[in-house]
């Protein structure tokens, strides 16, 4: 089984790119926080970063909504792909999703609910709207 689910915080403003056939591709980067131990012996707060993609409907949808500092739920799965460029292999991993959930801002902006969840979850799209 192929299954991630991530908590954690854009980056960056959100990408918006459209294919040819018309589908609406978002792409996220997002850092997650974990403890990790220093050279001293001590523990600190590492980040780690994720490339997320979501396709169709959704994404057009959460383009409008997501800003820089965000703090999101994604539920997905690894894809891994590579390429040759300039005679060497190039290598991606993403997470590609069709489940993202607002969990709040750092800014606030009146999004985030008073239980702290806010707005829609988009969910995935029927078969017909994925690229691959």
């Amino acid at each position: 089984m192929n299954k991630v689910i991530l908590v954690g915080n854009l980056g960056a403003d959100p990408e918006v790119v459209e294919t040819q056939g018309g589908t609406t591709i978002l792409k996220i980067r997002m850092a997650t926080k974990e403890r990790v131990k220093l050279d001293n012996g001590s523990y600190g707060d590492g980040s780690e970063w994720h490339n997320v993609v979501m396709f169709g409907k959704g994404a057009a949808g959460l383009s409008r909504i997501l800003k820089k500092g965000d703090r999101i739920g994604v539920d997905g799965s690894i894809s891994t792909s590579s390429w040759e460029k300039d005679g060497v292999m190039k290598y991606r991993t993403e997470i590609k999703t069709f489940d993202i959930e607002l969990l709040g801002s750092k800014q606030g902006g009146g999004r985030q609910s008073e239980y702290g969840v806010t707005n829609p979850t988009y969910s995935q799209p029927d078969d017909s709207e994925i690229p691959f």
